[in-house]
């Protein structure tokens, strides 16, 4: 969430009228000093289970997806009658679907990378299947295109210790 909340900062201190869009279940602590950012939640369903298997991970994203089609347009259309006409929606990119909901509403969306493009480099590669980091020992070193020769536990957690995030990993297959 920082980064998205350190760009909607960056925005309103140019005098553009922002909201962030978050769910009822993150704390908006972190920027609940900002007077200049306006905040508004879209109600997400929790999953039946807690945990973070694959099958958690699969159902918190399907609930959150609904959650936002459902919800999102709702908003924008608040704003447009509270006279504040969204112009253009920032969403982070691991949600590319969120696209497809502008498109829908006629307004422009922009994807905002959260990681650097470094660790999208990598998700990439695991994702392409040309960094297998099972087969490396965990002593081992990593080099891939335009990156300097990385250590294992350099690499983003969730890549070189899958177990420990099993089903966070299942993720990066909606890069």
């Amino acid at each position: 969430m920082n980064p998205m909340i350190q760009f909607s900062k960056r925005l309103a201190s140019r005098g553009l009228k922002v909201t962030v869009v978050t769910t009822t279940n993150i704390q908006t602590s972190s920027f609940a000093k900002t007077t200049c950012i306006n905040t508004e939640h879209i109600l997400v369903d929790e999953p039946s289970l807690k945990g973070d298997t694959p099958d958690v991970i699969d159902e918190s994203v399907a609930l959150y997806k609904a959650g936002v089609t459902r919800d999102l347009p709702q908003l924008i259309e608040k704003q447009k009658t509270n006279g504040f006409p969204v112009k253009v929606l920032i969403y982070d990119a691991m949600m590319s679907w969120i696209v497809d909901i502008c498109h829908n509403l006629g307004i422009r969306g922009v994807a905002l990378c959260s990681h650097s493009s470094a660790v999208f480099a990598i998700y990439y590669d695991v994702y392409l299947g040309t960094l297998d980091v099972d087969s490396l020992g965990e002593l081992s070193t990593v080099k891939l295109p335009s990156l300097p020769v990385l250590k294992i536990k350099e690499l983003p957690s969730h890549v070189y210790d899958v177990g420990a995030y099993e089903g966070v990993s299942r993720l990066l297959t909606f890069i």
